[in-house]
């Protein structure tokens, strides 16, 4: 495999991996699953920038359609939407880390520099529930926001 050459990312790549690097976590794949969720958490807490402001943020649940139960959705509504379009965001994660919480500030920027709604979904997370009951969330939501 070819090995990374760092002078081919951008910038903002590479402050992404210097705030990781400066923060001196463990590497990922030494921690327990409990503890890769805390330090993908504190990460995300030091990325992102600034919080923007949005309009209002709004939590929503919704069935599933008979899949498994309720899935909870977080809408945030820019100052100044620009048109009838919105952004399903999919927090990443590999299916197993992070939330709508740790990718708040994300979905906040998305709003907020696009002037479109953004709807966050919090699919249920492996191995907890192991696939493909999360990727059955994300398009039971979609299916809810179409």
């Amino acid at each position: 495999m070819e090995k990374l050459d760092p002078t081919r990312l951008s910038s903002e790549a590479l402050n992404v991996l210097e705030i990781i690097e400066a923060s001196n976590f463990p590497p990922f794949e030494s921690l327990s699953l409990d503890d890769m969720r805390k330090v993908h958490a504190q990460i995300s807490e030091k990325l992102g920038g600034e919080i923007l402001p949005v309009d209002h943020v709004e939590e929503v649940t919704i069935e599933d359609n008979g899949k498994g139960g309720k899935i909870h959705l977080r809408l945030y509504s820019p100052n100044n939407i620009s048109s009838y379009g919105a952004i399903i965001y999919i927090h990443g994660g590999g299916w197993c880390v992070g939330s709508i919480y740790t990718h708040d500030k994300i979905c906040r920027r998305l709003a907020s520099t696009s002037n479109l709604k953004v709807i966050s979904v919090a699919y249920r997370l492996a191995p907890e529930f192991p696939a493909p009951n999360g990727p059955l969330d994300v398009l039971s939501a979609v299916e809810w926001i179409v």
